[in-house]
């Protein structure tokens, strides 16, 4: 037999039988790797007929010189030009001057040359467009505790507000009203007398509650509630004036007239730059790992996806309603596709609704007004309202009323005047009670709370780094029937399709076929330069 087969042994070739990782080379680009001075080992033509089948050769070189061979090509010159690469598994001492081998072939670098694709269900790979929000599947890892790196809030909502009075009254003209009133948008049967929320507004709603009761109306005024100061345009406020029981000219305000929600925008910036950790990979900018969530403080919370927005920018509307505890709701602007995504709106917590009372005790304090200097009437409702740490009505007088001289030491002629109201209480304290209002003081709005608070979700810095090494590694979850990315990516493009698939086919071996897709099946690294091969430090970028 003619002994003209031509061999290729080399070392350090950093290949597995498994195909875990490959190379995208095709036959002269392996044996240029194989003749490079660091792996050659041995070139020769002076060899007989090598059989892929058969496993084995005894070569003429000492098992010194083959010790360290890893890896052999060989070709068989008179039946056909094809060349053979395989994994050499073992290497025996035949004699002093021979070497036993056997080996496995290398069905990936054998037969790359002859490989087609086409469509398959691909589970994962890594993506030649990775730009942000693109891919969205749920990969199912653990993301950790997720907390706020930034927090933000619109304090119009909740630091600044107004005392609204609904009344079928007005002091003024001392006449009833009878109608529909529109406010925002909603329909009430009466008015609203406004009066703004500080000590000089609380002395206001005072005398307003006593000119009511004294000209016999107090039914008439049904609810006192508060709204936030956003819903108040004061330049188109119509102030009204009358006299009051104590002789002087007081005031409260009436708003216009609206048929449409009072409507804000509120912006959040998408959070894509981070001072704690630079993602590799952006689907760590997406949801699970990066998104905001917006509460109402009063047990409600929404999560929102940076990129389901189209705008810069997230960006709400505000809509806010004049009401009983105020109605609002905060809706997504150029969300999932939608103008104004209502479906995922997230409702305003509740304003408090003002304690108040016209009872019995409250007919006899109005009755004995006119003779009661007023000073002692609104200092009284001042202390109770800062002693309350809210709004407070006449009834909050009563409260104040039962506090000791001592603790109200300041107020000029104050303790004799209110010993003497004391001693007169318990026969007012026989008249029919009327009621009115209720008292729901809301602890949320009273520690500045009641807003939308927008906070900046995150996963902590040591989980993103697990999770995009992760992704660095074996690339995201594609689940899609398609062709694979084999390249796209600077150093190693990982790939996996579905158990039972196929993507690779070509004029090869059935043998070599099967084992080809099954690499693909189990998952496989292909790598574009041998001697990057597990280096995945690398910055393996789009190209």
């Amino acid at each position: 037999m003619a002994r003209n087969s031509y061999i290729l042994i080399a070392k350090d070739i950093h290949l597995d039988k498994e195909h875990k990782d490959v190379l995208n080379y095709g036959s002269a680009q392996m044996v240029n790797l194989m003749k490079a001075e660091n792996h050659l080992i041995v070139e020769g033509h002076d060899f007989s007929f090598l059989a892929d089948k058969e496993n084995e050769i005894i070569v003429p070189y000492s098992y010194g010189d083959m010790l360290f061979a890893n890896y052999i090509c060989f070709r068989n010159d008179d039946y056909s030009p094809k060349l053979w690469f395989a994994f050499i598994d073992k290497v025996e001492y035949n004699n002093n001057g021979s070497t036993k081998i056997t080996f496995t072939i290398d069905w990936w670098a054998t037969w790359y040359d002859q490989f087609q694709y086409k469509n398959a269900y691909v589970v994962r790979e890594h993506v030649n467009d990775d730009s942000i929000g693109s891919h969205r599947q749920n990969e199912d890892l653990n993301v950790g505790d997720v907390i706020c790196k930034i927090a933000s809030y619109d304090a119009s909502l909740s630091h600044y507000s107004w005392i609204a009075a609904m009344c079928a009254y007005n002091p003024d003209t001392q006449t009833g009203y009878d109608g529909v009133a529109i406010y925002n948008g909603s329909i009430f049967g009466k008015k609203i007398m406004l009066f703004q929320n500080n000590l000089n507004g609380w002395g206001e709603l005072l005398h307003f509650i006593l000119k009511v009761n004294a000209d016999g109306y107090i039914s008439s005024l049904t609810d006192m509630f508060i709204i936030p100061a956003t819903l108040v345009d004061q330049p188109t406020l119509t102030q009204h004036s009358y006299t009051g029981l104590d002789g002087a000219t007081h005031y409260y305000y009436t708003p216009q007239y609206s048929d449409s929600p009072k409507t804000f925008i509120s912006q959040f910036d998408k959070q894509y730059t981070w001072a704690e950790y630079t993602p590799k990979n952006n689907k760590l900018y997406c949801y699970p790992y990066n998104y905001l969530m917006v509460s109402n403080n009063n047990g409600s919370t929404a999560i929102y996806k940076y990129e389901d927005f189209s705008t810069a920018n997230c960006q709400f509307d505000n809509k806010l309603t004049v009401s009983i505890g105020c109605s609002g709701i905060l809706v997504p602007k150029h969300y999932k596709g939608l103008d104004e995504c209502i479906d995922e709106s997230l409702p305003l917590g509740k304003y408090p609704t003002c304690g108040w009372s016209a009872d019995s005790y409250t007919n006899w304090l109005t009755q004995q007004a006119v003779n009661i200097p007023v000073s002692v009437i609104t200092s009284t409702l001042g202390l109770a309202a800062a002693g309350a740490g809210g709004v407070a009505g006449i009834g909050a007088a009563t409260t104040a009323l039962s506090l000791t001289a001592g603790q109200l030491s300041g107020v000029t002629g104050l303790s004799s005047q209110i010993g003497g109201l004391i001693g007169s209480f318990y026969q007012a304290s026989l008249l029919p009670p009327i009621q009115g209002g209720g008292n729901t003081s809301d602890i949320i709005f009273t520690s500045g709370n009641n807003h939308f608070k927008f906070m900046a979700m995150r996963a902590r810095p040591e989980f993103l780094k697990i999770i995009d090494d992760y992704f660095t590694r074996f690339g995201y979850k594609r689940n899609e029937v398609k062709t694979p990315n084999i390249t796209g990516r600077a150093y190693w493009n990982y790939v996996e399709i579905g158990q039972g698939e196929n993507c690779v086919y070509g004029e090869m071996p059935a043998d070599a076929q099967r084992n080809i897709n099954q690499a693909f099946r189990n998952g496989v690294t292909i790598w574009h330069e041998h001697d990057n091969i597990g280096n995945y430090s690398l910055n393996n970028s789009i190209v």
